[in-house]
């Protein structure tokens, strides 16, 4: 059987997903941002981190502040992904989605060392285990989740960009005729 020579060209190659820096940094940092700024409204509003592993706090305090801290960590990484993919052109959604959970990642890498820095030997403790369990539990639910809502926050920043740029064409086929 006589071999035979294939060429194949370089531009039918896919080349992946390129990641892109500048948006994985701005998104990280957005999502930080975000989070400072809604942790810092739930201290206004009464809603604090300290209500969380306070004994003498009530029940309902507790448990509203517990819910309140969840919800708007997971959607500041929503919002952080949303802004990492929008920054820049991204390919595909999926490659949206890897930018979302590439951002999430540094958030998060940020965020703990921030606090390690913060507390120094508390959070330590609290990281080995020997903090309360309600709060090592709501950690890993708001980490868990938020890495879905980076996910979804970057598929949804790509389906922006796609939308926005039919309404142009749209806009320009008008235009033209």
């Amino acid at each position: 059987m006589p071999f035979r020579m294939i060429r194949v060209d370089q531009k039918s190659i896919g080349h992946g997903i390129q990641f892109k820096w500048n948006c994985i940094f701005s998104g990280a940092f957005a999502t930080l941002g975000f989070g400072l700024f809604f942790l810092l409204l739930g201290n206004a509003i009464g809603l604090s981190v300290a209500n969380m592993i306070d004994p003498a706090v009530s029940g309902a305090l507790r448990f509203w502040s517990w819910i309140y801290m969840a919800v708007t960590l997971i959607f500041s990484y929503y919002l952080g992904a949303f802004v990492a993919t929008r920054s820049n052109e991204v390919g595909s959604v999926a490659s949206g989605a890897v930018h979302g959970v590439i951002s999430w990642g540094l958030a998060s890498v940020i965020g703990v060392s921030f606090v390690l820095q913060a507390l120094g030997s508390n959070a330590i403790g609290a990281l080995a285990g020997f903090g309360p369990s309600s709060a090592n539990w709501l950690a890993i639910f708001i980490v868990g989740l938020g890495l879905v809502g980076a996910m979804m926050g970057g598929m949804t920043g790509k389906e922006a960009i796609r939308y926005s740029r039919v309404e142009e064409r749209k806009e320009e086929v008008k235009r033209a005729a």
